[in-house]
């Protein structure tokens, strides 16, 4: 799997695209949509893409990986 990582600041709020102007990194999936939030609103946004407070700390923290206890 391939991961970047992009970290900016945005002045407006809403819903915005990003994509690579290159035909196969598009088609690596380097291609999706943002929400830029106030912070006041950041509580609402995790919810509302399904993420729950806790998953957004983790992954900040580079720990965002499904922890399963093994039985040994």
């Amino acid at each position: 799997a391939q991961r970047g990582i992009i970290e900016f600041r945005y002045r407006w709020p809403g819903q915005y695209m990003f994509h690579a102007h290159q035909s196969e990194f598009a088609e690596l999936g380097w291609m999706g949509n943002f929400n830029v939030v106030a912070e006041d609103g950041f509580p609402d946004a995790l919810a509302a893409a399904g993420v729950s407070s806790d998953w957004d700390e983790r992954s900040t923290n580079g720990d965002a990986a499904l922890h399963v206890e093994s039985g040994g």
